[in-house]
């Protein structure tokens, strides 16, 4: 065996740095994790509405309103008329307006996409997307719409945009608008988005 040789403090230190950061990379990443989940993303939540509470209806024998729990506390609300039946969420009133790219006749599905960042490991919802069946009679909904709403932080909705369930690639392309237009979206100012 050789004689020993020194090393120098310098290269211990360097050593000992490169042993830590290999002990401490996954840590660093795992720490880092929720910073980089903070994008946008989805959940989803499935309603039978003839199940959900019964809400005052401005016209009892004609509209029927029920309210379902939706994700993070928000309502959802649906409304059923002879032709017609549609969604809005939260307590507050919904931004009343015609949904453009909808027939007179239609009807909204059970399935809700939630959409938004996931910060602390959980999804804080800022848009809705739900699926319409619309048509120009009941028994002939051969259409089918996605419909994004906004939601708003005082617990209300609007409708931000419609795209067309058929085209190539429709869901993808209702979650590129809400991730592009929801924050900065306004109700009752912005115009929705509506299907080519």
């Amino acid at each position: 065996m050789g004689p020993a040789v020194a090393v120098p403090f310098s290269a211990r230190l360097a050593v000992r740095a490169c042993a830590m950061a290999l002990v401490l990379g996954p840590v660093a990443a795992s720490a880092a994790g929720p910073a980089g989940n903070r994008g946008p993303a989805s959940t989803y939540t499935r309603h039978d509405f003839s199940r959900c509470a019964v809400r005052p209806s401005p016209h009892p024998d004609v509209v029927e309103v029920r309210a379902c729990a939706g994700l993070d506390g928000i309502a959802v609300v649906w409304t059923g008329e002879p032709d017609a039946s549609s969604l809005g969420f939260g307590t507050a009133e919904a931004v009343d307006a015609p949904i453009p790219g909808l027939d007179t006749f239609h009807e909204v599905r059970g399935l809700v996409e939630w959409r938004g960042p996931r910060l602390g490991g959980r999804i804080r919802p800022i848009a809705a997307i739900v699926r319409y069946d619309t048509g120009p009679s009941i028994g002939r909904l051969g259409a089918s719409r996605l419909v994004l709403y906004r939601l708003t932080p005082r617990r209300a909705s609007c409708v931000m945009g419609v795209v067309k369930a058929t085209a190539p690639g429709a869901n993808a392309a209702a979650r590129e608008i809400v991730d592009r237009r929801a924050v900065r979206f306004v109700c009752g100012r912005d115009k929705a988005v509506s299907p080519s």
